[in-house]
């Protein structure tokens, strides 16, 4: 029944379902391997409650009250009074408001250095810096939109305990604490639109003053979240007039807040992240992760100077620093800057901040009290003499038990920082226990022991004050160690479920290659190709069903002993498995061994093995990290590799014609492909030996001025370039002059238009503000128009266009005046090429859009480079073909005879092709400004057509300029098996069955092509998740193999998906074109 159903489904649409099954078994088997490497962190729903009403910590606190301002992106050389060396002027000793305090109230001002956790995304680190947790790699996408935080908070703390919370700013907050803030004191504002400078920072000073003045009710702690720093940075970087103007605005800003501040309330001023030196972020990088907080208190005193001075001063003591874990205090060197500075967690700020204002501390909090904020008497005794809070550390920390304690430690005894510390180590343990005793409790069993007998150890009632402390901090930190080590929580049997199915799709595709890989005649060779089509289909949907079964008969009988698994994912497994081992066993084992030796023997070194031995290097290079980071120069390699042959052979091709152009073509697709590459970014972890020429500059966002003008001339002169390739065999004609010359010549120009546009409109000072208005409006229009050409105006000239052969009609009479038309049609033998290259042309003018100007010029390389290569692949077929007809013809008079033209086998695109594609692919990614990490996501895209954050098409926009280079590339794949293949009409050939043989081994010969590239990717994506499964506890886990592994998965889908649509659309639309036009010039005739 099955497989009657199937034979009855035309051959393009086997050919489709084929590569729909290969999509699902992908998608399948990546999302087994994620859901057991990607896990998110355990939040525990535990809630910190107080001892009795009023009674919520021993702690006295020290404010009723307190103003938290997060000021976007703040990094902390914004702020420092140190800044490196040389300092810039446009971002450095502008917002000098903390330093200033700091240095004339010491006891009252702290500056800090605050680590933020990556990922260094907005909605990640409000998570941090409310419920002092660490966040999840997974996380980032939620950074679209966030889903609300259920864990223990800040703010759930100060809601339960009565106090009134009050919140402008970023609308992420309104998002994660919906419910959470009191009634009328809540002022969310967009936080996508980056194009908007000024709304957002203006809507916070709108409301917090007259919150300060009391003029806008009761509260007891108020939030601000300001955005401008961070859009300044992301639309022109730090290094620019704009953050200047903004960082004053912040300090000018915070100068009244001060002068508002009664004194019972405290100020917090912190940046959520930093931002690298182009002004994004997102990463781990270290000027992401390096975030500025100032806490002020504008009467009490929080830290006593002398205390803090001695006790740095202690940190120098080489003793003293190994036995407190690098000092009470450490320090830090900012990038660039020679004075080493106060450093702590981000999430410090969370166990301090409670109970500075008296709450508990939230139980899920991995963060350690700032010692700064305690050191100060916890009663109203009067302070001791300055000079008598001079210790002689040294001395302290390297007696012995029972020796007299040096000059007046017992002074140590009346600080708050005793307590505070007591509160914070109890509230460690508590959550430490907690987890411990969770569904996910067994990750401890290696530290547990050790974590608990520090924690006894810093609670012994005879340690010194200043011991304890030191000893609490080891605690401390040792807890936050391995607690992070453990946010990416492995579900390893998940993982090695997903890693065997992940690895069988490699065998499996490879085998669906061979099945559509059958040499023999013509019309036998059809029919093999529809029966390889149903027999792939029919055995991979029987194994599914049977895995499926067989699976859910498994996890129901040993359901105690798989709770890793669920019902569904034990089915999907099963499903997945199954489909595969069946199509594998049936085209891969029961065939003859000697003849399949046989075949292997028979295959082409150049064309088949050398492309599967690059094949094997290229995903065995994933377990180096240098070859990870360095890909893009690797992949230039491989390809030189593969054309190397091509321009070596050149000289051996039959005819001068075959060998000029197998040089010319050849060496000008390796060149192209070579200037391409010049355009690079760089990622951390290839400094100093990389040089940015993506963009103008390292740290900038604009695209160096010689790309940005050679854009336009790219959107001008390649609608002529590509129209050359047509006019060769002369398939330029009828749909094609209108189509490039002038709908797509437009697109492209409208697409370059943008961006110059958009360069215009940040280059300060060059327009006046009303310019920059109209400028914004026009760039936003031309984007819109762009769009609505490509899917709209272009895709639908195509789809109702006939195929670019012109018919030349000519009328003759016989002998009895009888009228003959001879229909004469003109670029024939592209029909089918010349109509799918037009459909490339749709997609490449919407990815053409969202990339900036260099990697609009990248992209125009990279299409008359795969346009050069087709026609090598074409003149080799064509070379192939001429020899095999002069070294089988038996009589030499039949090479002469015109009447009776000579029959040679088909000639069958090879492995080596779709090798070459799969290659261009990832190279034209990485050449488009992109890498394998999260920082170098050009989030500017999803604002191309939209001044704000609008759904679904921001998030789409984002995604076709990272991955679109890489789809677009997959999509020319069929144009290699089509171009220059003449359709079998009636007309040309003997019979009607003969014809739709033909026609089959055509879809046969994309379908297969298809296949090919699918396979390349699937097998280096295989190559990544193996490496990351495997070093999963390696130190760069999380910096290099596993965002590589998330890329290679998410391109292997995109792939898979433009195959789909490549075949299943393109294909079959250009087919039914040229069907309908031989039944027409049959029907004239």
């Amino acid at each position: 029944m099955l497989v009657a159903s199937l034979r009855a489904l035309s051959p393009i649409s086997l050919g489709t379902l084929v590569l729909v099954w290969i999509l699902f078994i992908h998608g399948s088997s990546l999302y087994l391997f994620t859901r057991g490497f990607l896990l998110t962190r355990l939040a525990l729903d535990n809630k910190t409650k107080c001892a009795a009403p009023g009674q919520c910590s021993t702690v006295s606190r020290t404010h009723s009250k307190a103003v938290v301002l997060i000021i976007d992106a703040l990094r902390y050389d914004f702020v420092s009074p140190y800044p490196p060396s040389p300092p810039d002027a446009f971002h450095h000793n502008v917002l000098t408001l903390p330093a200033e305090l700091t240095a004339a109230h010491p006891d009252r001002s702290f500056i800090f250095n605050a680590h933020s956790d990556p990922p260094t995304a907005t909605l990640q680190r409000i998570k941090g810096i409310t419920t002092g947790s660490l966040p999840t790699f997974v996380d980032l996408g939620s950074s679209f939109g966030g889903s609300s935080i259920n864990e223990d908070s800040l703010i759930h703390q100060a809601v339960s305990n009565g106090k009134r919370v009050a919140f402008m700013g970023d609308d992420t907050w309104a998002t994660v604490y919906p419910n959470s803030f009191s009634p009328n004191m809540s002022w969310p504002y967009d936080s996508f639109n980056v194009e908007d400078l000024h709304t957002v920072d203006e809507g916070v000073i709108r409301h917090l003053f007259p919150l300060l003045k009391g003029q806008a009710g009761k509260w007891d702690l108020a939030i601000g979240h300001f955005l401008g720093v961070d859009h300044v940075g992301h639309r022109v970087g730090p290094s620019g007039p704009a953050m200047r103007a903004k960082l004053q605005q912040m300090d000018k800003v915070l100068r009244q807040v001060v002068n508002e501040l009664d004194n019972d309330t405290l100020l917090v001023v912190l940046g959520d992240h930093g931002m690298d030196s182009k002004g994004d972020h997102g990463g781990d990088g270290i000027l992401e992760t390096s975030s500025a907080m100032w806490v002020y208190s504008k009467s009490a005193t929080l830290g006593i100077q002398p205390l803090i001075e001695t006790m740095l001063n202690a940190d120098a003591v080489p003793r003293v620093a190994e036995r407190v874990d690098k000092g009470l205090l450490p320090l830090s060197t900012f990038p660039g800057s020679h004075t080493p500075t106060r450093s702590i967690q981000q999430i410090d700020i969370v166990p301090s901040l409670a109970l500075l204002l008296g709450l508990p501390i939230p139980f899920n909090n991995l963060g350690m009290v700032i010692p700064e904020l305690f050191l100060h008497h916890k009663t109203n005794v009067p302070l001791p003499d300055e000079s008598k809070w001079k210790i002689d550390w040294t001395a302290l920390f390297t007696r012995r038990m029972g020796e007299p304690l040096p000059a007046h430690p017992k002074a140590l005894y009346n600080v708050a920082l005793k307590d505070a510390m007591m509160v914070n180590a109890v509230q460690v343990r508590a959550y430490i226990e907690a987890y411990r005793n969770s569904a996910s409790g067994g990750e401890l069993d290696a530290v547990y022991a050790t974590l608990s007998q520090m924690y006894v150890d810093s609670m012994s009632p005879v340690l010194e004050p200043a011991t304890m402390w030191g000893k609490k901090r080891v605690f401390f930190r040792q807890a936050l160690k391995d607690c992070r080590a453990l946010w990416a929580q492995f579900n390893l049997l998940l993982m090695l479920s997903g890693l065997a199915a992940l690895g069988l799709t490699v065998p499996t595709v490879w085998a669906v290659y061979r099945a559509f890989d059958a040499p023999a005649s013509t019309k036998i060779d059809g029919e093999k190709k529809l029966h390889a089509g149903v027999a792939v289909l029919s055995q991979g949907l029987t194994g599914a069903v049977g895995g499926a079964m067989m699976s859910a008969w498994v996890k129901i009988v040993l359901a105690k002993w798989t709770p890793s698994l669920k019902f569904v994912e034990m089915v999907l497994l099963g499903a997945t498995i199954g489909s595969e081992w069946a199509v594998i066993y049936s085209h891969l084992f029961t065939q003859n061994t000697p003849a399949s030796f046989t075949k292997i023997k028979a295959m082409s070194y150049h064309r088949t093995i050398l492309p599967i031995v690059v094949l094997i290097i290229h995903a065995v290079s994933y377990t180096s990290n240098s070859f990870v980071m360095w890909e893009e120069k690797l992949t230039q390699y491989l390809l030189l590799t593969l054309l190397l042959p091509v321009l070596i052979g050149s000289f051996a091709a039959p005819e001068w014609r075959f060998r000029a152009r197998l040089l010319g073509f050849g060496a000008a697709s390796a060149i192209l492909l070579r200037l391409a590459a010049i355009s690079t970014v760089c990622r951390e972890e290839q400094h100093p030996y990389c040089h940015v020429t993506f963009y103008s500059a390292l740290g900038a966002q604009a695209a160096p001025w010689i790309t940005t003008l050679a854009a336009p001339v790219c959107a001008l002169v390649l609608p002529s370039i590509v129209r050359r390739f047509l006019a060769q065999s002369e398939s330029d004609k009828v749909a094609a002059p209108i189509f490039i010359e002038v709908v797509w010549r437009g697109l492209l120009c409208g697409g370059a238009g943008y961006w110059i546009l958009e360069r215009l409109e940040n280059t300060h000072g060059l327009l006046s503000d009303e310019l920059v208005m109209v400028v914004r409006s026009a760039r936003t229009v031309a984007a819109q128009a762009v769009m609505t050409g490509s899917v709209v105006g272009a895709g639908m000239l195509w789809w109702t266009s006939q195929t670019c052969v012109e018919e030349r009609h000519t009328v003759t009479r016989g002998e009895n005046d009888e009228k003959h038309v001879q229909i004469l049609l003109i670029g024939h033998a592209n029909a089918y090429g010349s109509s799918y290259l037009l459909f490339i042309l749709t997609a490449f003018s919407l990815v053409f859009l969202v990339s900036p100007p260099t990697g609009q010029v990248v992209l125009s390389l990279s299409l008359v480079a795969i346009l050069s290569y087709v026609e090598v692949a074409d003149t080799e077929k064509d070379s192939a073909a001429l020899v095999e007809a002069f070294t089988t013809v038996s009589d030499p008079a039949q090479l002469l005879d015109k009447s009776k033209p000579l029959k040679v086998s088909p000639q069958r695109p090879t492995f080596v092709t779709a090798a070459f594609v799969s290659i261009v692919s990832i190279a034209t990614f990485y050449a488009t400004g992109h890498q394998a990490v999260l920082s170098t996501i050009q989030w500017k895209s999803a604002f191309i057509g939209f001044p704000v954050v609008t759904y679904p098409f921001s998030p789409i926009l984002v995604a076709l300029n990272t991955f679109g280079p890489i789809a677009l590339v997959a999509l020319t794949t069929p144009l290699f098996a089509i171009w220059n293949t003449t359709p079998p009409w009636p007309s040309t050939s003997p019979t009607p069955a003969e014809s739709e043989a033909k026609e089959t081994l055509i879809i046969g010969d994309a379908v297969k092509l298809a296949v090919g590239v699918s396979l390349y990717h699937s097998a280096l994506t295989f190559g990544t998740a193996m490496s990351a499964a495997i070093l999963r506890r390696h130190l760069m886990v999380w910096k290099v193999f596993a965002p590589r592994f998330m890329l290679g998965g998410v391109a292997l889908l995109c792939v898979d998906a433009a195959l789909v649509l490549g075949v299943g659309i393109g294909v079959r639309e250009v087919m039914n074109k040229a069907q309908k036009m031989g039944r027409s010039a049959v029907k004239q005739a």
